[in-house]
């Protein structure tokens, strides 16, 4: 039987007296390295531990990993004396040991297998204990990853599943390699115009790029999961590899983005970065191809080409495969890469980009300040690592630098599922947060067009920033319209949970929701006076006013969901009581005629279906006393102000307190006003925010 680092009989059962013990305390002038001894002692692991001046150290393996559960610990030597560490980053050592032949080969290690080869592992070599010493050292976790010659991505010890998988990812990703596809998500595009899925496998329908040529057909042809074929991908297991605790922990991305060298190791196998990422770049231009096919031959989809639109394979581990591009054009600023791994949803995953977790609360800062281009201006506002005071007061100090570099759209992150330590105008970073209405400024990762609730209005000096006895305070001072007051929220629909839309009622519940936004243009009897303006607007509103163009890009909708809201409506009528709503309704829909075949007019309706899923996610519809639609958080209610702040794209639902303060709720999309049309007739004045 293999050598496992899990069986008690080879772990050795000693009784060591002495605890290992840090003998200094290091800043950010130091660093520490580890010896992975390669002695003769099969049952337990043995470590030394130096420390070196930093750039006078000699080569060494820096480690990305996950700690896992820090209650299941096994004791190793270090220095001759226990430590315990977790599971698994036991499993990691131990086979990182039992193949020291095979690490021995690496450049610059040319030694015997059985000298010791230098690690840095931030569990050990850090001093978990010492915060001051922790936050000199997280610091300088960049200049750490950038310095190693190579670095071990360890995700696990391996099972039957991610032995499929990596078999499957070496020997299809090869052949995406042959065919350029490591060369980055750029290609992905490129090559979307250059295939087409159609009845009879993949074709080039563009000739223009030879260099493509068989070799692209034939991969293309060879997973297509036509009826005639076996399920090619093993996309169970595939999705079990990518999800794996690493592909989720928001550290990974600075570590794998500065890194000279990349391996990937599960197990006793290893994976080059290189053929991961061609792999997924495939994947990816896989997925699109069947996207587009699946609205045109939706019934003649197979099983397998379904499970291949189920399961965006490609989308968490897109991002951590790219980000060295993104960290070497110095591309983002920190306002952006929180945009990039904060916002997600934990059913409909497809409508978010990829929400990144951390053990502790601060480090969702702190794990990206190595990768922002304004690194060192947030330094100055006081952004730094430093684990000796509350995670709220490094979000709220975060927020008030970001703030003061005019990003105010971050205050459309500020949601109700927030720490009760927070102030109402700071986002909680630590929770996944649902897709913003609102674009970032200097985010190009964001696809939506731009609103302008604010009209000409800019935000130069509208926000001031309320101190107490010289510290940052948890309130402050913004220039606003309070424009309107919500008259009454609608309702989701009763059998599903607005944050947790299962995926079997993506089809149906739809024209449910639209029924319901529709019925709200009637409450007041204002601003809406003929019926196809309210279905129009009730379109706009279940989606947020986000439609996609032929070449499948984001820009505002306007008018140009409403043939689909009409077959969406015609579903619906089922949903409406008797009175006016539906006399009105019956009226309409009669004077529209069908142009369509009844399996066109479903595949028709999916674009719009699609897009109400995703912008209903954790949201609900309300109207306002002045007869306005809109959506926000599904924290709203009644009597809460529809507020416009200078400079920001989209209004905000504020929520009145004692001495003319208010708290905020969530950002809104109102129809009618998302275009500066009251911020153009309207005066702006502070009002305080706490």
């Amino acid at each position: 039987m293999e050598a496992s680092a899990s069986n008690p009989s080879l772990l050795g059962q000693h009784l060591y007296e002495a605890h290992f013990q840090y003998s200094d305390s290091i800043n950010d002038q130091h660093i520490r390295l580890l010896d992975l001894e390669f002695g003769h002692d099969d049952e337990t692991i043995s470590l030394g531990i130096e420390t070196y001046k930093v750039n006078d150290y000699p080569p060494y393996i820096a480690l990305s990993y996950t700690w896992g559960d820090t209650n299941d610990t096994i004791n190793l030597l270090c220095n001759g004396k226990t430590i315990a560490v977790t599971r698994n980053l036991h499993e990691a050592l131990w086979q990182f040991r039992e193949n020291r032949k095979r690490l021995a080969r690496l450049e610059p290690y040319t030694r015997s297998h059985n000298q010791p080869l230098h690690f840095w592992i931030d569990a050990i070599c850090i001093n978990q204990g010492n915060n001051k010493e922790k936050s000199f050292q997280v610091g300088l976790m960049r200049e750490i990853y950038e310095g190693a010659d190579h670095v071990f991505v360890w995700l696990g010890p391996a099972d039957k599943s991610s032995d499929v998988a990596i078999r499957c990812i070496n020997t299809i990703g090869s052949k995406a390699e042959d065919c350029g596809f490591e060369d980055g998500a750029g290609l992905v595009t490129k090559i979307w115009h250059e295939i087409e899925f159609v009845s009879g496998g993949y074709q080039r329908v563009v000739s223009a790029n030879p260099w493509y040529g068989k070799a692209m057909k034939s991969l293309f042809d060879s997973i297509s999961g036509r009826s005639s074929q076996s399920n090619v991908l093993p996309i169970t297991d595939l999705d079990n590899f990518f999800t794996r605790p690493w592909w989720t922990r928001i550290w990974v991305l600075q570590e794998v983005a500065v890194s000279r060298d990349t391996h990937f190791i599960c197990g006793a196998q290893r994976l080059s970065k290189s053929r991961c990422n061609a792999f997924i770049h495939m994947y990816a231009a896989l997925w699109k191809a069947n996207a587009a096919a699946f609205r045109r031959e939706r019934a003649n989809f197979t099983k397998y080409r379904l499970d291949i639109m189920r399961h965006l394979v490609h989308q968490g581990p897109n991002l951590m495969l790219n980000i060295p591009n993104i960290y070497r054009r110095n591309a983002f600023q920190l306002v952006a890469l929180l945009r990039a791994t904060c916002i997600g949803s934990e059913n409909l995953k497809w409508h978010g980009p990829h929400h990144l977790e951390a053990k502790r609360p601060e480090d969702k800062i702190f794990a990206l300040l190595g990768l922002a281009a304004d690194r060192e201006e947030l330094k100055s506002f006081g952004v730094v690592p430093n684990y000796d005071i509350p995670y709220e007061q490094t979000y709220t100090t975060t927020m008030v630098a970001l703030l003061q570099q005019g990003h105010i759209s971050l205050l459309s992150m500020c949601q109700a599922s927030r720490s009760p330590n927070l102030p109402s105008w700071v986002p909680d970073w630590s929770r996944s947060v649902t897709d913003m209405l609102q674009t970032v400024r200097s985010d190009h990762m964001t696809l939506y067009p731009e609103f302008s609730s604010s009209g000409s209005h800019t935000n130069r000096n509208s926000i001031k920033v309320l101190k107490k006895d010289s510290k940052i305070g948890k309130q402050i001072s913004v220039k606003a319209i309070l424009f309107d007051e919500i008259f009454q929220v609608g309702r989701f629909p009763g059998r599903i949970d607005s944050k947790d839309v299962p995926l079997s009622e993506a089809y149906t519940w739809p024209s449910e929701w639209l029924v319901e936004i529709l019925r709200l243009s009637y409450c007041t009897g204002k601003y809406y006076k003929r019926f196809h303006d309210r279905l129009s607007a009730s379109a706009r509103t279940a989606t947020g006013d986000v439609a996609k163009n032929s070449a499948g890009e984001s820009i505002r909708s306007g008018n140009t969901h409403f043939d689909n809201a009409v077959v969406l409506l015609r579903d619906g009528v089922r949903f409406i009581g008797n009175g006016r709503f539906r006399v009105e309704t019956q009226c309409f829909l009669a004077t529209q005629t069908i142009n369509t075949k009844p399996k066109d007019r479903v595949t028709n309706e999916l674009p719009l279906a699609f897009r109400i899923v995703g912008a209903s996610l954790g949201r609900l519809p309300f109207v306002t006393k002045k007869g306005h639609i809109g959506l926000s958080s599904d924290d709203v209610r009644q009597g809460d102000a529809i507020a416009i702040i200078e400079g920001s794209q989209v209004p905000f639902v504020l929520r009145p307190l004692d001495k003319g303060r208010f708290s905020l709720v969530s950002e809104a999309y109102v129809d009618g006003i998302m275009d500066g049309e009251a911020a153009e007739t309207s005066k702006f004045s502070y009002i305080t925010l706490r």
